[in-house]
């Protein structure tokens, strides 16, 4: 069959356990990599040698918080947004960069709100058992990289733009899904791993956030791509 030069307009082109095997891929990578800039950025010297200087030390950790938390979930978004354009044909170079922008925009820009945000309530936060706090906190960090998922898939596989809502909406489910999954799995098997916090305290925890964050917006947008398109 002589090519076209259209490629099919759904996640059909990539089988699903290909699909949640790139996005488990993107997670273990980005992991990788944030566990050596998760902590780049630092309060100078000069700021946290001095004695009662809390309102400059406060704005020197929110900076410092938030600027690592950037390159962390900046780099989260990227692998996502990367993992959900495999089978992308070559040609189509430059849909696969622009969708790697966006899922960097996506996983940083998010930090720069809630890393203040969970520093200025930090003394509020609740006991592991209630995870409302936790929750909007992650939600406000992973639902913008669900959005941008879906539509550097739609974007990157030539998805008619009709159709990116859906994919947006389902990515952003995926987010969703991959945040209640890593909240519950967090407070019941590593309740002292500080899982409340927007980057964990331990290894093993902030493994298991980037690998359910992709793999559950991987399998929302799996299925709604496994949808036959209704025909007009």
């Amino acid at each position: 069959m002589p090519d076209t030069g259209v490629d099919l307009p759904t996640h059909r082109q990539a089988k699903p356990l290909a699909l949640l095997a790139m996005a488990a891929l993107a997670g273990l990578a980005s992991w990788t990599i944030g566990e050596q800039t998760r902590e780049l950025a630092r309060i100078p010297l000069e700021i946290s040698s001095k004695s009662y200087q809390f309102k400059e030390l406060n704005a020197a950790t929110i900076k410092a918080n938030s600027i690592n938390g950037s390159l962390v979930y900046g780099v989260l978004g990227a692998m996502t947004c990367l993992a959900l354009t495999a089978g992308v044909k070559p040609r189509r170079l430059g849909r696969i960069l622009a969708a790697v922008a966006i899922g960097v925009i996506a996983g940083a820009v998010p930090c720069f709100v809630v890393m203040p945000l969970h520093w200025m309530n930090r003394n509020q936060d609740p006991a592991v058992l209630d995870m409302t706090r936790p929750l909007l906190y992650h939600l406000g960090l992973w639902l913008p990289i669900g959005l941008a998922a879906g539509l550097a898939s739609g974007l990157g596989r030539g998805v008619p733009r009709p159709q990116w809502l859906g994919l947006m909406v389902s990515g952003m489910i995926g987010a969703l899904l991959g945040t209640v999954v890593y909240e519950f799995t967090g407070a019941i098997a590593m309740p002292m791993d500080l899982t409340v916090n927007p980057i964990a305290a331990t290894a093993q925890a902030r493994l298991l956030a980037h690998l359910a964050v992709p793999v559950c917006i991987a399998a929302s947008l799996g299925v709604a791509g496994s949808r036959k398109p209704k025909n007009g």
